[in-house]
Order: C-alpha cells, then structure tokens, then sequence
C-alpha cells in the first residue's frame, strides 16, 4: 500500500473517529459522559472488547457499556488511539492511559505510554510510576528506569532530599 492511500486510510478513521456517522456502540465512562464508537473498530483494535461484545450480552443487545474504571479523557484517548493510532496530550495523560491500555489488551498504546512515562520522569512522580509498573504485565523497562532513578539519588547521597520531595500524595 502506498504512502498516499495509507495517509487515506487514517485520515477516514479519523473522520469516522469525530463524528457521529454510522455509531452503533456507546460507551458511558465514570464520570457519565457518553462516547461514541463503532463495534468494529473496538472488535478489531481489543481482544477484550472483542470478548465483550461477540457474544450474546445485555451489552451488545443495547449497544451501550458502562465504563466503570476510566474517566472521559482516558477513554476518548483510548478511542482515538483505536480509531488513529495516536494519542493527544500524551505526557499528560499517560499513567492513567497505561491503566486503560493494560485492561483493555493495546500493546501499542501501552509501549507509547511506557516510553512517555520514562521521558517524563521525576523525583515528583517516580513513585506513581514505580508503582504503575508493578501492575503492569510487559513494563520491566519503566521498573527498571524508575529503581534506577531511585538508586542514583542514593548513590549519590541524596535520598533523604529525594524522600522530601516525592509527592506521597499521588500514590
């Protein structure tokens, strides 16, 4: 397939990404917004949802799902990941996004967020981070980035500054 058609292709998904065209599935998140989506698309992109909505479920029936882990912002980037292959505001979002990758099985989504996480780490958010990973399956290189930032601040003599600085309330 050559660059054009391809560049096509994404910008359709894309399309069909923002609008409200042909919608047959919503899914509602816990805050109670209620994003649009396409079964096919979420079938093809999740072995989870595809799990979810192949069988005979009061789900698939209504074409509706509650989202009871995930926020709006969070599942929209899912979506548009599903749909786009990308992800607005990654830095911003990416420990809550990994979270949402990991459930519903986006091994692409979870890798972008991984490497996010490892750009943007900091004695502020290591911890949340290090944290993250232990939840994770597949996410030995952000445990390992963040026992190592860990380690040179004790290395370095600097761990009891670094424990002053840590945010104990993110965790």
């Amino acid at each position: 397939m050559n660059a054009l058609k391809i560049k096509t292709l994404c910008f359709d998904y894309e399309e069909a990404f923002k609008s409200e065209f042909l919608v047959d599935f919503k899914l509602e998140t816990n805050d109670g917004v209620v994003l649009n989506a396409h079964k096919l698309i979420l079938v093809i992109r999740s072995e989870v949802f595809k799990a979810m909505l192949t069988d005979d479920s009061k789900e698939v029936e209504k074409g509706f799902l509650t989202i009871p882990d995930f926020d709006s912002k969070t599942m929209k980037e899912v979506l548009r990941f599903m749909y786009c292959n990308k992800v607005e505001n990654l830095d911003e979002i990416a420990r809550d996004l990994i979270l949402a990758a990991e459930k519903y099985q986006l091994d692409g989504l979870r890798e972008i967020c991984i490497e996010s996480i490892i750009r943007t780490l900091s004695t502020e958010n290591v911890v949340k981070s290090l944290m993250i990973s232990q939840g994770l399956s597949k996410a030995e290189k952000l445990f390992k980035e963040c026992a190592e930032l860990i380690i040179r601040y004790e290395q370095n003599g600097e761990f009891l500054s670094f424990l002053k600085i840590i945010s104990f309330k993110e965790i």
